[in-house]
């Protein structure tokens, strides 16, 4: 049994110099691999990760969809309707509590014409294989934050397109 024991240790020390063989030749393969190839790959990873992202800016989605000789306009003309219909649909709930926001913003002084008060929704939209949208949810007061250049980008445009809506003016420093 004693050499039978004997035996098994060879042919483990016998794997182990054949494993040791692999990891020497993976590693004269990685000395071929230049900082160049491995920022092409570090690039075409995330290129393939934006493409298969499920946020995308509204532009690239039409882009995408002309680019592919779908109908965007339709899409587009689908999802407005989508969002005017949920909004004529929640008109009597929010009507009145804009009304009681406006009457106590209105009791403190303000400018004529002034817009003392607003709210941001928020439309998760889903568009399915045949591009019909699909209304996810509706955010009230949507988070502005920004985990990503991509949110900052897009969150930071609702920013300016709501202070524009509301009235504040750009002041020149």
């Amino acid at each position: 049994d004693d050499d039978d024991d004997h035996q098994d240790d060879d042919d483990d020390d016998h794997q182990d110099d054949d494993d040791d063989d692999h990891q020497e030749e993976d590693d004269h393969q990685d000395d071929d691999i230049d900082d160049d190839d491995i920022l092409k790959k570090k690039k075409k990873r995330k290129s393939s990760e934006e493409e298969l992202s499920f946020k995308w800016p509204l532009q690239k989605l039409w882009a995408y969809l002309e680019a592919r000789k779908l109908d965007s306009g339709r899409v587009r003309s689908e999802i407005d309707s989508l969002i005017l219909r949920t909004l004529i649909a929640a008109e009597a709930e929010m009507t009145p509590q804009s009304q009681r926001l406006f009457s106590a913003s209105s009791r403190r002084a303000t400018p004529a014409g002034a817009r003392p008060c607003f709210e941001l929704f928020g439309f998760d939209v889903l568009l399915d294989a045949k591009l019909k949208p699909w209304l996810v949810e509706v955010n009230v007061s949507p988070s502005l934050m920004s985990g990503s250049a991509l949110d900052r980008k897009i969150k930071g445009r609702v920013m300016a397109d709501v202070f524009h809506a509301v009235g504040f003016e750009v002041l020149d420093g």
